[in-house]
């Protein structure tokens, strides 16, 4: 194992390849909470209001490029299984989505061991419920423990 991360609600492992250090897979969690929703008649009222929680697993294959200083950008493609639940009125609907996942992100290593990434993934299509459809992104701000 090259590194785990983990922060509220999110935790991920890369494994690099031997003899290709700037290629890798990744294993990734993440529970993106819970979201109040209320939907609104033309008027502006209120009429129903409830939650979406969403949650993501996903494997991708990871890239690492790096720059001047010890600056490195980061790209990553791969295939997320998404899990939407909406709850209204004592009524609940989930679905499950298997969507592309990409992301991109820059990082900067302080050592060969420590770093701190900016990072910007897009989880796909969770699925529709009570005729909606939902995506979720994240932006995170992370440090890394190489081991």
């Amino acid at each position: 194992m090259d590194r785990w991360r983990l922060q509220r609600g999110h935790g991920q492992t890369v494994w690099r390849l031997p003899n290709y250090p700037n290629w890798g897979v990744e294993v990734q969690y993440s529970d993106l909470g819970k979201r109040d929703l209320v939907a609104r008649n033309a008027a502006g009222a209120a009429i129903l209001t409830g939650t979406y929680k969403a949650s993501q697993y996903s494997v991708a294959g990871t890239g690492t490029v790096p720059l001047a200083g010890n600056f490195s950008l980061l790209g990553k493609l791969g295939v997320s299984s998404n899990r939407g639940k909406v709850s209204v009125v004592g009524q609940t609907d989930s679905s499950n989505k298997t969507s592309v996942m990409a992301g991109v992100g820059v990082a900067y290593n302080f050592t060969p061991a420590l770093a701190v990434r900016v990072e910007y993934e897009d989880f796909g299509k969770f699925g529709d419920g009570f005729g909606g459809s939902v995506r979720a992104n994240a932006t995170t701000v992370s440090l890394k423990y190489a081991f």
